[in-house]
């Protein structure tokens, strides 16, 4: 909670400015594209600032600072957005499930991830899938496999199915099956883009790959 405050108030510092925002988040993302990451999460902190109720800029900058190791900074950005319930169902959504993969996956704090799961429609695959990350993290990748492959077997958003995949691959890593933990990967990378998840799947490939030089 103390996250989420200081997160809110950083956003009144500075006067209302929708032309500046946007100019900002023009310039941000030019310094994404030429992968100073550092730089574009600054600006576009700037950009938040001129135009805090601009929720997708805020949701942006939650992602840039991924990209730049601040789990604990986006995940103040993405708490924020999940409980403004001004804001679309869909971006609500979208930052809770990231605030609850942050909590498992990169802030070994899975007793608060079901915060944030609780928040996400009971049926939704962004649920689903959260719900497989925190069978993996408490030991149990089987059945969170079993789960991501009933996930799979739907129709999924590309950043969803990227993230399934990706999961998939973790548990089969955790099992020590590199092939099919490999073959997750390649299908999960050719989803991702340039979103904040390809560069976890690069990371872990490149994990993989050293596990798999050792062998």
């Amino acid at each position: 909670m103390f996250l989420v405050v200081l997160f809110s108030s950083c956003l009144k510092t500075s006067p209302v400015d929708p032309q500046l925002a946007l100019t900002l988040t023009q310039q941000a993302e030019d310094l994404f594209r030429i992968q100073d990451y550092s730089g574009a999460a600054t600006t576009m902190a700037a950009a938040v600032a001129a135009d805090p109720a601009n929720l997708p800029l805020s949701l942006r900058l939650g992602e840039l600072y991924e990209f730049t190791d601040r789990p604990d900074k986006a995940l103040a950005v993405y708490a924020v957005i999940s409980m403004d319930i001004g804001t679309a169902a869909s971006l609500r959504d979208e930052a809770s499930y990231r605030a609850a993969l942050l909590l498992l996956l990169k802030l070994d704090r899975p007793g608060e991830a079901g915060t944030f799961l609780d928040r996400l429609p009971a049926k939704s695959p962004r649920r689903g899938d959260g719900e497989g990350v925190r069978m993996l993290v408490s030991g149990d990748p089987r059945r969170a496999l079993i789960l991501f492959n009933e996930l799979s077997q739907h129709p999924l958003e590309q950043s969803v199915g990227a993230r399934v995949a990706y999961h998939a691959a973790l548990c089969f890593g955790r099992l020590n099956s590199l092939p099919e933990a490999f073959a997750a990967l390649y299908q999960a990378i050719n989803l991702a883009g340039t979103s904040i998840i390809a560069r976890d799947i690069e990371r872990y490939n490149d994990e993989l790959k050293k596990r798999e030089s050792a062998i």
